[in-house]
């Protein structure tokens, strides 16, 4: 054993160059470890674990082997540590204002954004009561009344209604309470009337007059976008330079989903890029073709610090939303590499700007947007570091590709990895893959490299002499161009292609065989390709539920015989039952199925002669019977063979069936008992 250890040791540290990319590893690692934990751990076993390290490399230090095994271990130890703290930092306060009625409340206003309908939210801290008595924590209030005129740092009187954090609706779904608690989120409500500006009673601080004014800015922005382009490519303009979502149909917004292209849709490392690199270059442009200033400035440099001066602007603007957040730390650290004369992309490069993300934002390690910007950046750089050289080899011996065909064959290229980096992220985050990425990639990537990105920063060094209207006509221009290829792509058969997610084991050593082949360099480095392709066959594992219900125990979906999921018809919970949908990867059924569903569920009395061969649901006016085993009440409640389920205190749970045998996977189970669902 003694011998293969020091045989692994000796092959890793051949590679010593490469050991840098351990720390974001290592790091997130803990990280790892603390969001898989079925419960919530005590704070004493970080510092437990920190002390029995240092006793320990006191005990070795002169041996450089155990060090370095104890080095890695610390920084797990640290990273767990990390997230623990911020965790308990965010802990949710003990008397929160939950209420079913009309309830008074103000507050300040501390962020204004949307929801995926479209409807406006507002984030009110320091919330007190008619009575003027402080209410703990902070609430997100979103608006069905009037809301115009809504400014950062001004207080609100409204009625409102409020409630916990929403759980997650099925097993193996989305964890939208564990996503707002750490954005400092405690409880949500929704606006019963207008909301009314008062008087604050503590002073405004220079942070929040600062996210004022600029929220005043991007708004100004979005309004002159608006009057200066059709709505569509208005609605798309005012996310990349003001991240604001509001007016995106969800039509179009589907559009971009099934092309390929929503990426261009969210603030991230392309837009960060674009912008970094045309400053970059615009600027030592602009000092080439003055004499005086080329022969006596390093233009580099001088480039190189105005792109990241650019590049917080835009980061501001936008919104400053944690994609953006992780685009701009990243885009900075490679510029600070041309700055002091390093590589500006490398693996060293990648691996800092992750590590700061991730002891800045630990949760960002959970996040669809970490995950797959950081491995798109990650694959890409690790293939062209192994194959630069043929590329190279291949254009140099062919001008008419070199000069014709090579920026369109860098495209397709440089898609097609970042594509295959996504792809298990993709499947596991949003279970639909988009057949036709490389077509919409390839056909929009000029458009938005060429035209729409530069007008965007025009635009931002024009603002400040009111002059952007210049630029704005140029990226209405391109974002037609875009909008109608995605359109295009979107109608193409199969373009939006669901498939149910792998499991999280899958993923894992989908992660695990892709970080082995990128961080190395070395011939064995090809092992990782094994844990990759196990992982993409575990798909193989998964099995649909036969039965379904939520929290309440009144929403209900079943199987059919055609292993379709129904969800049996019920008024409202629409967001519910699209849920449901979207993560077991299934469609609406027809309208002809929907009628026979609705003949079924609405029988007067069971054993009523209605044809059953499309499901095995017998129904009458209160209750139904699925497959002989599983009877619930239309009002709620579930009996399985004659053993009552309290659904209220399991959050809802997935049936399983085989036989007579009926498993079942609670969603208390799945998501544990944590600080952020309580």
């Amino acid at each position: 054993m003694f011998r293969i250890s020091t045989i692994i040791a000796d092959k890793i540290f051949e590679q010593k160059d490469r050991l840098i990319a351990l720390l974001p590893i290592l790091f997130g690692i803990g990280i790892g470890i603390y969001f898989s934990l079925p419960f919530e751990p005590s704070l004493w076993i970080a510092p437990i674990l920190a002390e029995i390290l240092i006793i320990l490399a006191y005990r070795w230090r002169f041996q450089p082997e155990k060090l370095f095994i104890l080095a890695a271990l610390g920084l797990i130890v640290i990273g767990f540590a990390d997230i623990q703290l911020k965790s308990t930092y965010l802990k949710t306060p003990d008397n929160l204002l939950y209420t079913n009625e009309d309830t008074y409340i103000k507050g300040k206003i501390t962020k204004i954004d949307s929801n995926y309908q479209g409807k406006k939210r507002i984030v009110l801290q320091e919330v007190k009561n008619f009575q003027d008595e402080p209410i703990e924590g902070t609430y997100r209030i979103t608006l069905n009344h009037n809301y115009n005129n809504l400014k950062i740092g001004e207080c609100i009187e409204l009625a409102a209604q409020t409630f916990p954090l929403m759980h997650t609706n099925i097993v193996g779904g989305y964890q939208f309470d564990r996503k707002a608690y750490f954005e400092g989120i405690n409880a949500l409500g929704f606006s019963l009337t207008d909301a009314y500006p008062v008087d604050c009673t503590s002073k405004s601080y220079l942070n929040e007059k600062i996210k004022a004014k600029i929220y005043d800015i991007r708004m100004q922005i979005v309004d002159t976008i608006k009057q200066n382009m059709s709505p569509q490519e208005a609605a798309i303009a005012s996310v990349l330079i003001a991240g604001v979502k509001d007016d995106i149909s969800q039509k179009l917004s589907r559009q971009y989903q099934n092309s390929g292209l929503a990426h261009f849709l969210a603030i991230s490392g392309l837009h960060m890029g674009m912008i970094a690199f045309l400053a970059f270059f615009f600027i030592r442009f602009i000092i080439a073709i003055i004499p005086p200033l080329a022969l006596r400035y390093n233009s580099k440099k001088i480039a190189a610090i105005t792109a990241i001066i650019l590049s917080f602007i835009y980061f501001a603007i936008s919104g400053m939303q944690i994609p953006a957040e992780r685009a701009f730390i990243m885009t900075t650290v490679v510029l600070l590499g041309v700055l002091f004369n390093r590589e500006a992309i490398s693996l060293r490069t990648i691996s800092l700007s992750a590590f700061i993300v991730l002891l800045l934002s630990p949760q960002a390690l959970i996040s669809a947007s970490f995950q797959m910007s950081f491995a798109a950046v990650l694959v890409m750089t690790a293939f062209y570091e192994s194959y630069a050289g043929a590329i190279s080899r291949f254009f140099a011996k062919n001008r008419f590709y070199r000069y014709i065909l090579g920026y369109l064959i860098g495209i397709l290229l440089s898609d097609l990895v970042a594509t295959i980096a996504t792809l298990p992220f993709s499947i596991y985050h949003f279970h639909k893959i988009a057949i036709y990425t490389l077509i919409g990639n390839f056909l929009a990537a000029p458009i938005i490299g060429f035209i729409v990105m530069p007008c965007v920063l025009l635009s931002l060094l024009l603002l400040p002499f009111g002059l952007q209207n210049i630029a704005f006509s140029g990226a209405s221009f391109g974002l037609e161009i875009i909008n109608r290829i995605t359109a295009y792509v979107s109608s193409l058969p199969f373009a939006g292609f669901k498939i149910i997610a792998m499991p999280f084991w899958g993923l894992l050593l989908i992660i695990c065989g892709g970080l082995w082949l990128c961080v190395w360099s070395a011939k064995w480095r090809k092992w990782g390709i094994i844990p990759i392709a196990i992982g993409f066959l575990s798909i193989l594992s998964v099995k649909i539920p036969d039965f379904i219900t939520n929290a309440e125990g009144n929403i209900f979906a079943i199987k059919d015989n055609q292993e379709e999921i129904i969800v049996l018809p019920v008024k409202g919970h629409n967001f519910t039952q699209n849920m449901w949908l979207e993560t077991l990867a299934q469609e609406k059924i027809s309208p002809q199925k929907k009628k026979l569903i609705d003949k079924i569920y609405h029988s007067e009395k069971m054993g009523e002669n209605i044809d059953n061969s499309l499901l095995d649901l017998d129904c009458d006016t209160e209750k139904c019977l699925y497959r002989g085993l599983l009877e619930f009440n239309k009002s709620g409640g579930v009996t399985i063979n004659k053993g009552p389920i309290d659904t209220l205190s399991n959050l809802g749970f997935s049936a399983y069936i085989d036989g007579n045998d009926v498993k079942i996977k609670t969603v208390r189970e799945y998501i544990g008992h944590r600080r952020w669902n309580k």
